[in-house]
């Protein structure tokens, strides 16, 4: 999937300016933000999946003795017919052993074609 970045967005700068010890790369937060788009959106069509919006949290700090909150990532990207547009990167507090999340949101027309294609699928079967 194509990647790109809102206009108004300056990905490199924004992202150095919130980097820390445990901030990972944007290669690393774009290929988690495609493999979640890959992994969860499978039985959406791919021509109906325009329009998702995708949130990727970083994971907090590895250790316990990292008492206080650390600078995190919270990337927010949107899915167009042409790929993946990513609109917001901002820092975000992340606790130590905090895992990585990405959260993929549906709208309401694509939640209802996933909820037909399920109904299709299980009369097919019966």
């Amino acid at each position: 999937m194509k990647i790109s970045y809102n206009r108004r967005l300056d990905a490199v700068a924004t992202h150095a300016n919130i980097a820390g010890v445990n901030t990972p790369n944007l290669t690393e937060i774009e290929a988690a933000i495609v493999r979640a788009v890959r992994d969860r959106l499978t039985h959406l069509p791919q021509n109906k999946r325009s329009g998702a919006r995708v949130t990727y949290l970083s994971a907090g700090a590895d250790a316990m003795a990292y008492r206080f909150p650390v600078n995190g990532i919270k990337v927010v990207a949107m899915l167009t017919t042409k790929g993946i547009r990513i609109d917001q990167i901002t820092r975000e507090k992340r606790y130590p052993k905090t895992p990585q999340r990405v959260h993929v949101e549906l709208t309401e027309a694509q939640r209802d074609t996933i909820a037909k294609n399920a109904v299709s699928y299980a009369l097919s079967a019966a």
